[in-house]
């Protein structure tokens, strides 16, 4: 018999399942094998993930005694105003493995600049007219641990817990007035946090991805962090490519002496995930 002839009678064997059983349990791993990667709800690999965060302010910042209070204030003020210094971006990078580990940074920067007339100070018993000018960049990297994945209304969903430490630096210059005397003096704020969370993925057969992430924070300082996220995601043979929308909170309490954060930012954020 010639090899086609052989091949021919093979594949009209499996067709019939009339296949020797070692050989129906071969071909039975290789389709499950298959199915479980076209299932993945995300391609493991290296991604980066640059976001535009449209911020607002609700709380207070502590510089050297002198209570600022940020409440109010937001990214659409200060761009009227021409005194966003630099807009606040974000940018995500991960690293995942095969075997369900995988490593994550995460970094914010943004440069604010407020006058005299932007911010107001909180109770305290010295009239003064200050401006503000800070500089904020968060870090933010650990672990991630793939828990379980499934299937479920329409979805592959994938759940990780997230184990990282939140590093946070503030650079402020605070100046002007108090009473009739000029003032001007800088200071740096800088802790790091321990952090513990878990986020939860999905995507369908169209495309359509969510994420779901809550994490909170404990050491120097105390935090907490939420993200929603919404997304389409287009794929070719070696990339992922993922347009994404959402909001994002995060929540920082921190003191030291005379300075003190006690801050929530939060607002929309939009940006593309690119996965290699």
């Amino acid at each position: 018999m010639t090899v086609g002839k052989l091949l021919s009678s093979f594949l009209l064997a499996a067709a019939a399942g009339t296949l020797p059983v070692q050989a129906q349990e071969d071909l039975g791993g290789a389709t499950a094998q298959s199915t479980r990667a076209e299932q993945a709800a995300f391609r493991d690999g290296f991604s980066v993930a640059p976001y535009f965060w449209v911020t607002f302010y609700s709380g207070t910042m502590t510089v050297n005694g002198q209570t600022i209070n940020m409440s109010g204030t937001n990214v659409f003020d200060l761009l009227r105003s021409g005194d966003l210094n630099f807009p606040p971006l974000v940018g995500v990078f991960e690293w995942r493995l095969d075997n369900g580990l995988g490593i994550y940074l995460d970094t914010t920067a943004i440069g604010l600049h407020f006058g005299a007339s932007d911010i107001s100070l909180g109770p305290g018993p010295v009239t003064a007219a200050l401006g503000l000018d800070f500089t904020y960049v968060l870090a933010h990297a650990g672990v991630v641990i793939d828990s379980r994945e499934w299937q479920g209304n329409g979805f592959s969903n994938d759940l990780d817990y997230l184990v990282g430490l939140r590093y946070t630096y503030y650079d402020l210059d605070l100046s002007g007035t108090v009473g009739p005397v000029p003032v001007s003096f800088r200071d740096t704020l800088s802790w790091a946090d321990a952090t513990v969370g878990v986020r939860l993925r999905g995507k369908n057969a169209n495309g359509v991805t969510y994420s779901l992430l809550g994490d909170i924070g404990f050491g120097q300082g105390k935090s907490a962090q939420g993200l929603a996220l919404i997304g389409k995601t287009w794929k070719n043979a070696r990339t992922d490519l993922n347009l994404f929308g959402g909001y994002r909170v995060l929540y920082q309490d921190w003191s030291d002496g005379d300075d003190a954060i006690d801050l929530t930012t939060h607002g929309p954020v939009v940006g593309l995930q690119w996965t290699f």
